[in-house]
């Protein structure tokens, strides 16, 4: 008997992979993509007064948009910026070191020579659709959801929608995880994708493990009484067993898609911090990040 309910829980999954498999070939409609930015907003809607609550921190407003709004959000910011720059100013051509850094206009400028523009800049400038082609081709290759400025973005294409369809991704702890990147800037009173892009080598690197450890540990460990109240809601709804099993599967650390690189270095960061100081100096870390780098690992 139990081995076939064990081949039947797997002709299940064959089924639902295949299922899910096809629908993410198939690119959303405008209806499905509205559909799943309202549903994730709903969700948005749901942790973010629960994490202000538990924190005393008011995150303000944050807007859950489609991964293409980056374009309109950040490039025209950045070309108007540039190209203010140019009128007031006489400029020298220099070669950008690091043209990989779209997103970020104090890369752009030589810091050696504020005043001179890089021959990357004048490509910047006339090459929109260049730009728009990379920005599609990081919405079809993202999975998750990325935080910047007060605004989520979800991308739409195949990686995301097999996430959704094939995998299943529980999107309430992404959602708390992009939230706590919201956390971090409104404690630490700065842009922590600007500075994130600001920094270099291995102080870059370090810093992406604290700012990427701070939001999975919340994710996983400070913030996962608030899906207490999910889960109760989905009972209310009478799921089975299995769905609601699945669901705190899904969000628990052991099968996070978190577990490797920065996120899991930035993680033993902050379990590290907690150890020595306490839960309560979770919420020290934006600020202080530095000061216990400094005193736990240096």
């Amino acid at each position: 008997m139990e081995n076939e309910n064990e081949f039947m829980d797997f002709l299940k999954f064959a089924r639902d992979f295949y299922i899910g498999s096809f629908k993410s070939m198939l690119p959303w409609t405008p209806w499905q993509v509205n559909d799943h930015i309202n549903y994730l907003t709903e969700l948005k809607d749901f942790y973010q007064p629960k994490i202000e609550e538990k924190t005393g921190v008011n995150l303000k407003d944050v807007e859950v948009k489609r991964y293409s709004r980056r374009i309109d959000d950040v490039y025209y910011d950045q070309i108007n910026e540039i190209l203010n720059k140019m009128k007031s100013h006489n400029y020298s051509l220099e070669i950008m070191k690091s043209p990989t850094e779209i997103f970020n206009i104090k890369r752009f400028f030589s810091e050696k020579n504020p005043n001179s523009l890089n021959a990357f800049n004048l490509a910047f400038i006339i090459g929109f659709p260049f730009f728009k082609t990379i920005v599609e081709l990081q919405n079809q290759l993202h999975s998750g959801a990325v935080y910047s400025n007060s605004s989520i973005y979800i991308p739409t294409g195949w990686s995301h929608r097999v996430a959704h369809y094939v995998f299943k991704e529980p999107w309430d702890s992404v959602m708390i995880h992009e939230l706590s990147h919201c956390l971090w800037d409104k404690i630490s009173n700065t842009n922590c994708h600007n500075e994130l892009v600001e920094r270099k080598g291995k102080d870059e690197e370090i810093f992406k493990e604290w700012a990427e450890g701070f939001a999975s540990y919340c994710e996983h460990n400070y913030f996962f009484d608030l899906y207490k109240d999910k889960i109760k809601e989905m009972e209310d709804k009478d799921l089975s067993s299995k769905e609601l099993e699945s669901f705190t599967k899904k969000i628990s650390l052991k099968n996070s898609n978190f577990q490797s690189g920065r996120y899991s270095k930035g993680r033993k960061r902050i379990e590290k911090v907690v150890e020595n100081y306490g839960l309560e100096a979770v919420l020290e870390v934006p600020k202080k990040w530095q000061e216990f780098e400094k005193e736990l690992f240096n």
